[in-house]
């Protein structure tokens, strides 16, 4: 695997408060203005940082990421809310 893809056993940084402050969702979901007929995808999706808000928004997000795990991780967090419009692509 190529050492530039990110450990899945640190996932959890990937939706700190941190990458929060770094990367605000709430300020891409302002500046795109996605809508609720639209399918957007997110490449390199990792646990969902921008999917999981994204999909509350519109009809369809592609989750897409080299590693199943991340997938997996992604999946598990929309269930967890009960979030059904994402597919999952490796």
């Amino acid at each position: 695997m190529n050492d530039k893809v990110f450990p899945t056993a640190k996932w959890e940084r990937l939706i700190s408060k941190e990458r929060q402050e770094e990367q605000s969702v709430n300020k891409f979901l302002k500046l795109t203005q996605p809508k609720s007929d639209e399918v957007w995808a997110d490449i390199g999706c990792g646990p969902g940082y921008f999917t999981i808000p994204l999909a509350q928004k519109v009809k369809k997000v592609l989750a897409v990421d080299v590693k199943e795990q991340m997938l997996n991780i992604c999946k598990k967090r929309a269930d967890d809310i009960n979030l059904h419009n994402i597919e999952y692509l490796q």
